[in-house]
């Protein structure tokens, strides 16, 4: 089943990403009260360290960057919600 077909909502694509069998479902679901963010914790936000990845996570990053601003924070809101 295709991704677009698993998570009909544009607005929660990058989410939908994040919810794939290669994500550690704790790590996905367990962030908003987390922070700072990143291995190292350069980033302060979800939204700093989204645009922070490259090679492995450069095609979801790419997805991101590509939302407008209010579609980026209606995802991030709703990451932040559960």
């Amino acid at each position: 089943m295709s991704l677009a077909a698993r998570c009909p909502l544009p607005t929660l694509a990058f989410a939908c990403v994040l919810a794939l069998p290669a994500f550690s479902a704790p790590a996905a679901f367990e962030f908003y009260d987390r922070g700072p963010y990143l291995h190292d914790g350069r980033a302060e936000t979800v939204d700093a360290a989204v645009r922070a990845h490259d090679g492995e996570a450069k095609i979801p990053r790419d997805r991101y960057l590509r939302l407008s601003p209010a579609q980026r924070q209606q995802l991030l809101d709703f990451l932040n919600s559960i």
